[in-house]
């Protein structure tokens, strides 16, 4: 069983040298910086009211998504600080910004 659990945690750290490094998140654009080793590799700008996260498990590990549509912009492996809590965390405060978002945008009356 420890063999099992050492070669699952060898192969998330091998997939995982890219780490979720900036999300900013201003008006109905989000910035998206991901980080390969210790240098920033992407800068992603999407549009908020079309994208989604969620976290799926995968062999029993947590992986949080982060989506634009159907399409998987990233994927953040349980590594570091990413822990379930913290992608939980992260995941209820993007969504509470996205209901800000819009119910400002209904407030004004805007498309």
């Amino acid at each position: 069983m420890i063999g099992v659990l050492l070669i699952r945690d060898i192969l998330i750290l091998r997939i995982s040298c890219k780490h979720l490094g900036k999300f900013v998140a201003k008006g109905n654009e989000v910035s998206i910086g991901i980080l390969k080793r210790n240098k920033f590799q992407d800068d992603i700008i999407e549009w908020l009211p079309d994208m989604e996260l969620e976290i799926k498990y995968i062999l029993g590990i947590p992986v949080l998504y982060i989506m634009d549509g159907s399409d998987v912009i990233f994927k953040q492996y349980p590594v570091g600080i990413w822990t379930v809590d913290k992608m939980t965390e992260f995941i209820e405060s993007f969504y509470d910004y996205k209901k800000e978002q819009a119910m400002w945008k209904t407030y004004k009356g805007q498309d």
